[in-house]
């Protein structure tokens, strides 16, 4: 009778052990497409842009910002020049 109770308590043990096995299984699966899903982002995001040209991009930027600069001192240096020219005849 001993070993049929005995019997019994170990299927019980082998049925929640399966049955936490079949849970822990389950999130595994779950955070292994999460992660197929991450690494498939990183591919996309590499496809659509490298270090290079985001590198390339910022000296772009760089060199856009240098242009407004110079545009700015011309548009001073016409402004004082026009400025300087209407005093001079009024004057």
């Amino acid at each position: 009778m001993d070993d049929n109770r005995d019997l019994v308590e170990a299927i019980k043990n082998l049925e929640k052990k399966m049955d936490d096995f079949k849970h822990d299984l389950s999130q595994m699966k779950e955070e292994i497409l999460l992660s197929r899903d991450d690494i498939q982002y990183v591919k996309k995001l590499k496809q659509i842009a490298t270090v290079d040209d985001i590198a390339r991009l910022g000296a772009d930027v760089y060199d856009l910002k240098r242009f407004k600069h110079s545009i700015r001192a011309v548009a001073v240096t016409a402004q004082f020049v026009y400025g300087f020219v209407l005093w001079y005849i009024t004057k």
